[in-house]
């Protein structure tokens, strides 16, 4: 019994100290394991329970009273789960959102960080992103790290759009501490910042996840527009100027070069297309297909015989033999040459250098993905919205979401007030969707966290969310602070294409650092005020 409570004096005495240790492992934990960081968060919640000292904690949550706003979200949906269409999941779904109702509670009941121990707070959760960053690429270069066979495997220990967010996070708010602690930091520390900064960076374009990428450039764009026009200093509002310039040209020429190559098609004339080959072989000719690569045609200027044996002499893989990624050398073959703007014939191959050829073998389809960059990601989704555009059906993953914002706007005007409750929108969609075509369908529920939120909640807890998360941003001028606002803009951004409610690492990176972040930045401004108020 002695020994019990010498163990409860200890946790009792270095009660903030341990609290302290479980957000650090919180942060590194982000970037590895959704299990250990549940452990973490069950550690907080105990410690802040049996320390007891609740006078004192409940004094503070008054002084933090917006966090208690924020996390009253999380009763919207335990009133939900009792009108939910499956009452059973809706309560099962109550788990995933319990950081959302514990941490803002726990972290306000604390006093804030000191500087230090902030700062650190934030390298700690760079150095864990960094460090899966890391073991990511050494294992998509073959080590064995991790199994990565695609881009999409990047992300090692959760999703990549998760992960490919979370770098995003990572690259600003090393951006910040790099900024704040400039004048102390010694020149080789500064260069190691900056190099793992622009790896980082790389890295986010390394993945191909358009979800992350987009959401990187539109806070850069408005950081550096802010820049250019607010600060003080011309050396940073040029180097931003040209900054934002840089990006906006090579962006626009990518998306002008994409768009020329699907919408601005040259008209085909059947009277002026030749019927045979140089080598006198009949050329096929479907000039009802629309499929298109690069701004040419793939199905006109077609020989496969002579493809078949022109390839014999320039390949040991066999025309009907599988490429390393598993696609028919034929089609890959077919697909490369129209890429090129050749014809599908034995001049067309003829032509081909022997990067191509290896390329081919390889089991790619266009030469413009040879190069890395993320090329291939922009034209996979600009074809789906071409063919969704031509045939009006969902193609791939990009338009079925796009589909399904469309048909969940159609559930939720059925019952737009209160909506159908917690963990409906699976099984209005699986509803929805029972009335189309089976044999034609590409369909899944919108990856859109507002959308879920009206189809559940109606209008009613749509405005109960907007409250929620915006009053503590505006109760501390959040729109004025730069951590602040990035991670709000991070939240925003990333629910118009995924539903962070769904998931709990990432609600849990969301509430951990917007109640950190209130606190701390919340605590500054009533300092600031008390002495202003002296």
């Amino acid at each position: 019994m002695h020994f019990f409570k010498r163990i409860i004096s200890f946790f009792h005495k270095n009660e903030q100290a341990i609290y302290f240790i479980l957000l650090l492992c919180i942060a590194f934990t982000f970037s590895f394991s959704r299990y250990f960081l549940r452990f973490w968060v069950i550690l907080m919640i105990l410690l802040f329970i049996l320390n007891g000292g609740f006078r004192v904690k409940i004094q503070r949550l008054k002084q933090n009273f917006p966090l208690l706003v924020l996390s009253s979200f999380f009763f919207l949906f335990l009133l939900g789960a009792f009108y939910a269409v499956e009452p059973s999941e809706a309560f099962k779904h109550l788990r995933i959102l319990l950081p959302w109702l514990g941490l803002p509670i726990v972290i306000g009941s604390y006093p804030k960080l000191s500087n230090s121990r902030f700062y650190l707070f934030l390298q700690i959760f760079i150095l864990g992103v960094f460090l899966h960053t890391i073991i990511s690429y050494l294992a998509s270069t073959g080590l064995p790290l991790g199994e990565v066979d695609t881009f999409r495997d990047l992300g090692l220990y959760y999703s990549i759009h998760r992960f490919a967010l979370t770098i995003v996070l990572a690259i600003f708010f090393l951006f910040y501490f790099i900024k704040s602690q400039y004048y102390h930091l010694n020149k080789i520390k500064l260069t190691g910042y900056f190099i793992v900064l622009l790896w980082l960076i790389i890295f986010l374009f390394y993945t191909k996840n358009l979800t992350g990428i987009l959401v990187f450039v539109a806070i850069f764009a408005v950081y550096s527009l802010k820049f250019v026009f607010f600060h003080k200093n011309i050396y940073l509002r040029t180097a931003s100027l040209v900054l934002f310039l840089s990006v906006s040209v090579f962006f626009g020429s990518k998306f002008y070069e994409i768009y020329d190559d699907f919408w601005n098609l040259p008209d085909i004339n059947e009277l002026e297309l030749p019927e045979k080959t140089p080598n006198g072989n009949e050329y096929f000719h479907d000039t009802s297909s629309i499929r298109v690569i690069n701004g040419n045609y793939l199905y006109l200027f077609v020989c496969g015989k002579e493809m078949r044996e022109a390839w014999k002499k320039r390949s040991e893989l066999g025309f009907d033999e599988r490429t390393e990624n598993g696609r028919k050398t034929g089609n890959v073959l077919r697909k490369y040459l129209t890429s090129k703007g050749l014809h599908k014939d034995s001049v067309g191959i003829s032509k081909l250098n022997e990067t191509d050829i290896e390329a081919i073998e390889n089991g790619i389809i266009n030469y413009k993905y040879i190069n890395f960059d993320f090329t291939d990601r922009l034209y996979e989704t600009v074809r789906e919205i071409y063919y969704y555009q031509k045939k009006n059906k969902p193609n791939g993953t990009l338009t079925a979401r796009l589909f399904a914002i469309k048909e969940g706007v159609k559930i939720f005007k059925q019952k737009p007030l209160f909506g159908y409750g917690t963990s409906s929108t699976n099984i209005k969609y699986n509803e929805h969707y029972s009335h189309f075509d089976e044999s034609n369908r590409y369909f899944v529920p919108a990856h859109n966290q507002y959308l879920q939120i009206l189809i559940e909640f109606g209008i009613v807890g749509f405005l109960w969310f907007l409250v929620a998360i915006f009053y503590p941003y505006f109760s501390i001028k959040g729109y004025r602070l730069f951590l602040f606002n990035t991670m709000f803009a991070y939240f925003l951004l990333a629910s118009l294409m995924n539903n962070p409610f769904n998931s709990q690492l990432a609600l849990t990176i969301w509430v951990s650092f917007y109640s950190v972040f209130y606190v701390y930045f919340g605590s500054h401004n009533k300092e600031h005020e008390a002495i202003n108020n002296v």
